[in-house]
């Protein structure tokens, strides 16, 4: 983050991020300036893990043809998420390219940190996986959007920016140049039905997957739980979540 922000108030033009989600989210924040716009272009190199933010811009996986494309003029402005949560106590905030939420996914992240699984980059998050989701049990939740107020009782409820999520394309309507958000509720009977209907709803219509088009969205629970943002555990419910329409510049 402060490498990127050092580049941009140097007078850099494009940054470039080698790296998965976490890097991607690390620079977008350096770069976002206090006007909820970028102060410099992204350009992205994918050697992450899941690629969900390369995924939802189209980037090529060639590496040949990843740096092709930093030289080529061609930019495409894309909606940018900023959330305002709780970090052991205080008020923090962080932008978001890709996707936040709360619940599985979230619990997810903190326990791969403790899990050592011979299986390459995905190994620690295969055994989190392995550890957790046969005794995860459905969160509390209550969202409220500019209209209404909803109580829910799901696994994970998460506000993505894009199409895909987790590796898994959740929605391919998803556009990220649309300013809204699409706040995604899963809440199977279980979660290993959860994921297995989510692998199938391109091919049977979105099974049990509940998907709100919103602009804006505050999540809360009467449980504790973390906030991920792009993969990273950021702080603690309750939180806020915003689009900023066009705020980033990113080489097509």
């Amino acid at each position: 983050m402060e490498l990127a922000r050092e580049a941009a108030d140097q007078g850099y033009d494009l940054v470039v991020a080698v790296g998965g989600d976490g890097t991607i989210n690390e620079v977008v924040n350096g770069l976002m300036g206090p006007n909820g716009k970028a102060t410099a272009d992204l350009g992205v190199i994918r050697t992450g893990t899941a690629n969900d933010s390369a995924r939802n811009l189209d980037l090529p996986t060639s590496l040949l043809k990843n740096c092709r494309r930093l030289v080529s003029p061609e930019r495409t402005e894309v909606d940018i998420g900023i959330v305002e949560f709780l970090r052991e106590g205080q008020a923090g905030q962080r932008f978001f390219l890709n996707d936040a939420g709360a619940g599985f996914d979230a619990d997810l992240m903190e326990e791969a940190k403790k899990t050592v699984l011979p299986l390459g980059p995905k190994g620690p998050y295969v055994g989190a996986f392995l550890k957790m989701a046969p005794t995860y049990d459905p969160k509390d939740f209550t969202l409220s959007f500019r209209d209404r107020q909803e109580a829910r009782r799901a696994y994970t409820v998460l506000v993505s920016n894009g199409r895909y999520a987790g590796s898994i394309l959740f929605d391919p309507g998803a556009d990220m140049r649309d300013g809204q958000f699409e706040v995604i509720t899963l809440d199977p009977p279980t979660l290993l039905r959860c994921l297995a209907e989510t692998y199938l709803a391109r091919l049977d219509g979105y099974p049990r997957i509940d998907c709100v088009r919103t602009d804006a969205v505050r999540m809360e629970s009467r449980q504790r739980l973390s906030v991920q943002v792009d993969g990273e555990v950021a702080g603690e419910l309750p939180a806020q979540f915003r689009v900023l329409p066009r705020a980033l510049r990113v080489v097509a």
